[in-house]
């Protein structure tokens, strides 16, 4: 095949200044015959300059590409009584060849046919100084032509890799992802998170949202909580209760639980439900009958939790969860004994001033500790009460988001304003708090995300 004068004189340059293996090479001028395969391709550039190094009788280029490994030149400088020592390619250091991406491919593979899946990625990692040393050849001898060793490992392994497994490349959202370093020989097969959203009812109010972690040590283990992680107080969390089934059945190494808000450890979850999103690392199964897995949740919570309306989850639907929280407005059932008798005359009044008003709320005395003391203010939409005696009510709210009701009952000595105890004068005895769900905004445009709630 014929190469004009120009890619010769390049290819000359190179040659002469940096020993190269042909892959390399023909990487350097790769989109002049893209077709080609760029060991093929850095095999018929080396046979052209040998040609040409015959015919001017260029003794210089004849051992460059003779030190680069073209067995021809070898041969030919040989037949005149030249020694010849073959050289390491100066960018790949004889890394990346053929055979050796195969290699990779093929154990990669093995090790994915471990997981379901059936779309794929590939990545491959360069050392950083072999992509200085490749922006500068590429910059100094002007190959404009030039395809980067990251490019071409990553292409042809995408290519032996459909070929093994049968699955499909997709270059977003793949379910598993193959990274490569041909450089150390070393590579990483992930399975993509699986994710699954849903609504959990909390029947018990002694079962907390997510584990109690040491004050000290956060849940790494120290002296304090004997290495468990973990402060005294229950022992499993409706996180807990929701992924360790999970684990099991989708076959993952770990779980992280991602809900719409908290409730207390004594707050029932009713009505309907609260949303969250379930998020499995390194799952070797995808597809799980989620029947079963509502199932499994209530046997090992001993009816305690109950998840329903389960689908698939993406990224974006963690980040709307999360920041969509707070715009939503809550429905709470909240029975309330007083220390003494409260007229029903008093209570409605105290409705009344409550309904459609602004509350002014600091950080909770109760959650100081984890939280920055900040100013909130919150509208209480709609409040309702049903006199069961003299000091116990049925209280109906509907609240921003965030909004603290357990506060809104007792006042917290002041910080919240107002409250039903500064406006009945009455302390609050005993406060039971039941989460009902979410009149709004719909999740994404969904039906099924319109309900949940937020702090208790």
């Amino acid at each position: 095949m014929e190469v004009e004068g120009r890619v010769l004189r390049k290819v000359r340059s190179l040659l002469i200044d940096y020993p190269l293996c042909s892959r390399c090479l023909g990487r350097f001028f790769a989109l002049l015959r893209p077709e080609l395969p760029r060991q093929e391709n850095g095999a018929m550039l080396m046979d052209a300059a040998m040609g040409e190094a015959v015919r001017s009788d260029d003794a210089e280029l004849l051992r460059a590409l003779a030190r680069s490994g073209h067995p021809v030149s070898i041969d030919l400088l040989r037949e005149r009584g030249v020694e010849v020592v073959v050289e390491r390619c100066s960018l790949c250091r004889g890394k990346v060849s053929t055979e050796r991406i195969g290699e990779l491919v093929r154990a990669a593979a093995e090790k994915a046919s471990g997981y379901e899946f059936s779309t794929f990625s590939v990545g491959t990692f360069v050392p950083p100084h072999i992509r200085s040393l490749e922006d500068h050849l590429i910059s100094s001898y002007g190959l404009d032509s030039a395809e980067s060793v990251r490019r071409d490992v990553t292409r042809e392994a995408r290519r032996i890799f459909a070929q093994l497994t049968g699955r499909a490349f997709s270059p977003s959202n793949p379910e598993l992802e193959v990274l490569l370093d041909p450089f150390t020989s070393t590579f990483e097969v992930r399975p993509a998170p699986v994710m699954i959203r849903g609504r959990y009812l909390k029947h018990s109010r002694s079962t907390p949202q997510t584990p109690w972690l040491c004050d000290v040590c956060w849940g790494k283990g120290c002296d304090a909580c004997d290495y468990t992680g973990r402060r005294e107080g229950p022992d499993v969390s409706v996180a807990e209760y929701i992924g360790l089934p999970a684990l099991e059945l989708w076959g993952a190494m770990d779980f992280t639980f991602h809900a719409a808000g908290r409730e207390d450890l004594d707050a029932a979850v009713e009505g309907s439900g609260r949303p969250f999103v379930l998020e499995l690392s390194e799952p070797a199964r995808r597809t799980v009958d989620l029947e079963e897995f509502a199932r499994r949740v209530r046997e090992f919570s001993r009816g305690k939790v109950e998840v329903f309306d389960l689908g698939p989850a993406t990224r974006a639907d963690v980040r709307f969860l999360k920041t969509e929280t707070e715009r939503k407005r809550k429905v709470y059932s909240v029975r309330v004994v007083f220390s003494a008798p409260v007229p029903l005359e008093a209570m409605m009044r105290a409705c009344d001033r409550l309904r459609n008003s602004v509350v002014e709320q600091r950080t909770p005395t109760r959650v100081l500790r984890r939280r920055g003391d900040r100013l909130r203010r919150r509208t209480v939409h709609d409040v309702t009460a049903v006199q069961v005696d003299e000091r116990t009510y049925e209280l109906t709210l509907v609240v921003d988001g965030g909004l603290y009701v357990k506060e809104l009952i007792h006042g917290d000595n002041g910080r919240t304003t107002p409250s039903f105890r500064d406006l009945l004068g009455v302390e609050p005895e005993k406060i039971e708090l039941t989460v009902l769900g979410v009149l709004e905004p719909a999740w994404r445009g969904q039906a099924h995300w319109s309900a949940g709630a937020d702090s208790a």
